[in-house]
């Protein structure tokens, strides 16, 4: 198993058997979707004591709805379940129904019965499992799966009968497709779902696995098990509630916003549409999708209908809804509509008729579009289609929006499979791979390799040494830098069996080594098991630490930690705890419960501070200790995330925590007052590992796919404090901040060519600016508090928005030559975001 799925495994395991048993089986799969975890947890709770669940079946000895999880473990098929039905087999089962294939007696038909389950027979269930059949038999559109029927089975579970659907998933359909192909099938699923918007129903769950599609082409929406009806108040769901799959999700939709209406299922279809269509294609299907999935709900379609009509549109090559009718782009249009002659005609006509302005007007639209894909991917965390979107941007149309998003995307990639990377202050950068191979990724070649016989192997902070562990119990150093460049073998005094973690030293003198016997579900003493802590001074060839524990250490690297001066060592454990190990004129050993479930351990450089940090269910923090106290430090900043956290790690000049939660949200914290820096999920770091590089100024972050990714950490943002008194209004020049304070008097803030490190004596002049220096941009608060806005003045578009927190903005303008975009809040605060 991995160190991600021990983890999960673990902490469902702790919160699963608190819950009373008829709720287990809903919030594990509600939880994961993971079968191995399932499996797991599933073995430890029957276990754990008598589960007696099973043992009244609702329908008799016969069958019982909640005596299996999946189709794929021997479920039985129900006989006489409903009357007028023969159930010929199961076709799919989740934790609150299971859907048969059926024959319908009169009129003979093969139908799809969904039944709920036994165990979901709560009022939330059986309310949303009504409204469903309930929407469905108000709706009659030929994509939209029929309703048959409805009832109830001889024990009184509620079932109804559906149109049986033999398609593909609309994901799976696409494959060998043509544009031309799925515009025609989103235009129908579009207006499927704009029937449901008339009928004021909306779905709130679309997404590929809803949309099944036919032999004959023909798509077919299902699922309004979570459908919202928007006249009235009795919801299937609570208002409010965060609804549908994250991926779709609109951001009010994700906020649980109670204003979700229509617009929310036009933004679910703007991110199938993205989905659909190949990397290269037409302009005018990537501003409809970028329309439909604005952030902004106003400023996308008003319903899927206005969004089939585009897709329509685009099809009959008349111009978009979602596009300016400029001149150039109705002719454009046109000619593709019409025959050869024609063409030279409007050719001839466009030739004397359009100025540059036009052109200019058209490539202003094209880069609009760019930037805007180019937020989204980034709020999406796709960074790698954030960069192709930058990269189609015409270099003489950037200006300061397109600098910004670029210096969010600086990054590079490792795409090979390694087990650690480190990055020295020359920017040379070293990986490792399970399998004992070293690698120089700017040079591409292999340095050294060991034929499959390494278990594990590290690299120093300054990539200097590799270290690796072997299978028959040695250690194998290897120096980058001699010119050598030998393996040195290390014996271990003590054999090795079952090696559960495997930590160095930032300098690499020093290793730390976590041996415990493999866990197993069915036997529960195994969470107990004694670990072996063993640490080891490479420099001197010697063991100085040698102890057993009597609770078993988490099986991950990021669960033990050792420091340069190999006088501080710490390993978390499963029961909550971690154990620290002091070395001095007196040896200190202390376990002590800081954390519910602690998951991973760091040492600064000088042996002074500890960070902590924990995969407790919701919001989790570092926590930050003093190594000589062990008392958390005050003076720090709070290290807070909303889920758990799985890598934390500390800058080599000790003024930086980075940490990366379960969610792939990676935070860069400054120990020293600055704003952190917050990335948007990424998908492929929901278990990463991270490490600073040896200079602080990058993070080699190691995804959970075992590629790296290289984030360098310059400073883009800053906040201050400057002013203690409300402001009720501001001025910003190219030099100079004037603001009028809530007591009536005026405070002037003058400032050079670096502002976020002078503050200077107060002058006169006052010049009013919120455009940069050439003209081409406009700077703005929008409707949203905390939100600013940049424009395109000569197209009148926003280009880019991005927001300040809770902040009440009361100015924004740009300065320092148009590369600092500043803002100023009620409170007195002031932030920039600064380009390079």
């Amino acid at each position: 198993m991995t160190p991600k799925q021990w983890n999960i495994i673990r902490t469902l395991f702790a919160e699963v058997r608190e819950l009373p048993l008829e709720e287990r089986e809903t919030f594990l799969l509600s939880a994961t979707n993971d079968e191995h975890i399932i499996e797991q947890v599933t073995s430890m709770l029957a276990n754990d004591h008598e589960d007696d669940f099973l043992n009244e079946p609702a329908l008799g000895c016969e069958f019982t709805l909640a005596d299996s999880q999946s189709p794929e473990k021997g479920m039985q098929i129900p006989t006489n379940l409903i009357s007028g039905f023969t159930i010929t087999k199961i076709l799919g089962s989740g934790a609150s129904g299971i859907v048969y294939e059926a024959i319908q007696e009169n009129p003979h038909r093969r139908v799809a019965i969904k039944v709920l389950r036994d165990g979901a027979m709560g009022e939330n269930d059986q309310a949303r499992f009504h409204r469903e059949a309930e929407t469905l038999a108000n709706l009659d559109d030929q994509n939209i799966a029929t309703l048959h029927s409805v009832g109830t089975t001889r024990d009184g579970s509620p079932w109804m009968a559906m149109e049986l659907v033999s398609g593909k998933q609309l994901d799976d359909w696409i494959v060998g497709k043509s544009t031309e192909e799925i515009i025609v099938v989103l235009q129908k699923i579009s207006n499927a779902l704009n029937a449901a918007h008339q009928q004021n129903i909306v779905h709130r769950d679309i997404k590929p696995a809803n949309i099944l599609v036919c032999d004959d082409n023909e798509p077919r929406v299902l699922d309004f098990g979570v459908a919202r009806i928007t006249n009235d108040n009795a919801l299937v769901t609570q208002t409010g509630a965060v609804i549908g799959t994250k991926k779709y999700m609109s951001p009010e939709q994700a906020k649980g916003s109670s204003d979700v209406d229509q617009r929310c299922d036009v933004f679910a279809l703007g991110i199938i549409l993205l989905e659909c269509l190949p990397q290269h294609v037409s302009k005018d299907l990537r501003t409809i999708a970028s329309k439909a999935t604005d952030e902004f709900p106003s400023r996308r379609y008003a319903n899927a209908g206005e969004f089939g009509d585009d897709l329509h549109r685009w099809s009959l090559n008349i111009p978009v809804q979602a596009r300016n009718a400029t001149p150039w782009y109705i002719a454009s249009l046109w000619v593709r509509r019409h025959s050869l002659a024609s063409f030279f005609i409007v050719f001839a006509i466009a030739a004397i008729t359009f100025t540059f302005s036009i052109f200019k007007d058209k490539d202003n639209i094209e880069y609009a579009s760019n930037i805007q894909q180019a937020q989204l991917a980034y709020e999406q965390g796709d960074l790698e289609q954030m960069s192709a979107s930058l990269k189609l941007c015409k270099q003489e149309l950037r200006n300061w929006e397109w600098n910004w998003l670029e210096q969010l995307t600086t990054t590079s990639d490792v795409d090979i499979v390694v087990s650690d990377v480190a990055m020295d202050k020359y920017g040379l950068l070293l990986a490792t791979t399970s399998k004992g191979i070293l690698t120089s990724i700017h040079e591409d070649k292999i340095l050294a390799d060991l034929d499959n016989s390494c278990v594990k192997s590290l690299l120093s902070l300054d990539c200097n040494l590799w270290v690796t562990l072997q299978q028959d119990g040695a250690i194998y150093q290897y120096e980058t830098s001699s010119p050598q460049k030998e393996l040195h073998r290390i014996n271990l005094p003590v054999p090795l069996k079952h090696v559960a973690a495997f930590s160095i030293s930032a300098n690499g003198r020093f290793v730390i080594i976590a041996s415990v016997r493999p866990f197993d579900p069915a036997d529960l003493s195994s969470l107990d098991a004694n670990t072996n802590i063993i640490g080891i001074d490479l420099q001197e060839e010697e063991v100085f630490l040698d102890d057993f524990l009597s609770t078993r250490i988490l099986d991950t690297d990021a669960a033990i930690a050792i420091s340069n001066s190999g006088k501080v060592a710490v390993a978390s454990l499963v029961n909550g705890g971690i154990t620290i190990w002091r070395f001095g004129k007196v040896t200190d050993k202390r376990e002590i419960n800081i954390s519910n479930s602690p998951s991973t351990v760091a040492i600064d450089s000088g042996d002074n501070m500890l960070a902590v940090a924990g995969l407790g269910a919701g919001v989790s923090n570092v926590k930050l200790l003093r190594v000589d106290t062990l008392g958390i430090i005050e003076s720090l900043p709070v290290i807070s995330h909303d889920r758990g956290i799985v890598s934390v790690s500390i800058s080599p000049d000790n003024k930086t925590v980075a940490s990366i939660d379960g969610g792939g949200i990676l935070r860069v914290t400054p120990l020293t007052g600055e704003a952190p820096i917050v990335e948007p999920s990424q998908a492929r770091e929901q278990s990463a590992s991270i490490k600073f590089s040896e200079d602080g100024k990058n993070l080699l972050i190691r995804r959970d796919d075992g590629s790296v990714r290289v984030r360098t950490l310059q400073r883009k943002t800053n906040e201050f404090k400057v002013w203690n008194t409300p402001i009720t209004n501001a001025w910003i020049t190219s030099k100079k901040i004037i603001v009028l304070l809530a007591d009536g008097s005026k405070s002037q803030l003058e400032f050079e060519s670096n502002f976020v490190s002078n503050f200077l004596k107060d002058t006169d002049s006052l010049k009013t600016q919120s455009t940069t220096p050439d003209g081409l941009r406009l700077a703005s608060i929008s409707e949203q508090v905390g939100t600013i806005q940049i424009q395109d003045i000569r197209a009148k578009k926003v280009l880019l928005s991005f927001s300040w927190p809770s902040a009440r903005i009361v100015k924004v303008g740009f300065i320092e030559n148009g590369k600092t975009l500043l803002a100023i809040s009620v409170d007195g605060r002031i932030k920039t975001w600064t380009t390079k």
